[in-house]
């Protein structure tokens, strides 16, 4: 009987609803999209919004409470001071993304096809400078963005003008990529760059196309899929290895592709 009682404690255990915690922090208009900074310390999180506002948040104080298991009160959350900065860009966008190799270096891309860095400017990271030259190669909305997993100055981007596109930054001509790629016939949503292998990039089309490119031969694809039959919405390399790539679709299917 006891045994059987055991059993039946520990069925009740495993079917316990699990419990979310949570903290919100307000913000002015609806979020685009979010970026959490990939470095420790200061938990930083970048947010583009539909009114063109760009923001850097150190979110500290809700890790805090939910660590303590305690809210914020709506008058305790109106003292806190969550925002570091905030940039207002000309029209909303999309793309954002930290850098894994430069501390607080982010990256956004508009949908006027414009692409601007944003520096700390203290070592504290409490303050930021957006550059005042942007990069103006592409000719519609950019979508989005990586940053090379080795050379901290060269990022890539692609866009609804159908390209991929590498840069450097400290290139004297900011309309003039390093590598351009005619990369697909439709929209490219979504690139991912490998991590172990950095000469390779994924792009991932509105038209349910993906390919693999290796920028040392960028005019002709490494790899090109069809197997989707709707947008791509995703695209990721596996962190661990090099061959193994992960791709989603608004065709409500997720692939997992061995390139090796």
């Amino acid at each position: 009987d006891d045994e059987a009682s055991g059993d039946s404690d520990h069925d009740d255990d495993d079917e316990t609803d699990p419990i979310m915690e949570y903290q919100a922090i307000p913000v002015d208009a609806a979020v685009n999209r979010i970026r959490c900074s990939p470095f420790s310390g200061v938990p930083l999180v970048a947010t583009w919004l539909e009114n063109g506002d760009v923001s850097i948040w150190d979110i500290s104080p809700q890790l805090e409470k939910i660590e303590e298991k305690e809210s914020f009160t709506k008058q305790e959350l109106k003292s806190v001071k969550n925002r570091l900065c905030q940039f207002r860009q000309p029209c909303e966008g999309y793309a954002l993304e930290w850098s894994h190799l430069s501390r607080g270096l982010l990256a956004t891309g508009n949908c006027n096809g414009l692409i601007n860095l944003y520096q700390p400017t203290d070592a504290n990271l409490t303050s930021w400078n957006m550059d005042q030259n942007g990069f103006t190669g592409h000719t519609d909305s950019v979508e989005d963005l990586q940053f090379s997993p080795k050379e901290a100055n060269v990022f890539a981007s692609c866009s609804a003008d159908k390209t991929v596109r590498v840069w450097d930054m400290n290139a004297s001509q900011r309309s003039k990529p390093v590598i351009n790629i005619d990369a697909h016939k439709t929209d490219v949503n979504v690139i991912s760059w490998n991590h172990l292998s950095d000469t390779l990039i994924a792009s991932g089309s509105d038209d349910g196309s993906f390919k693999v490119w290796d920028l040392r031969f960028p005019k002709d694809e490494y790899f090109e899929s069809n197997w989707h039959s709707d947008q791509i919405t995703s695209i990721q390399f596996h962190p661990k290895d090099d061959s193994v790539l992960t791709v989603s679709s608004a065709d409500h299917r997720i692939s997992i592709w061995d390139l090796s």
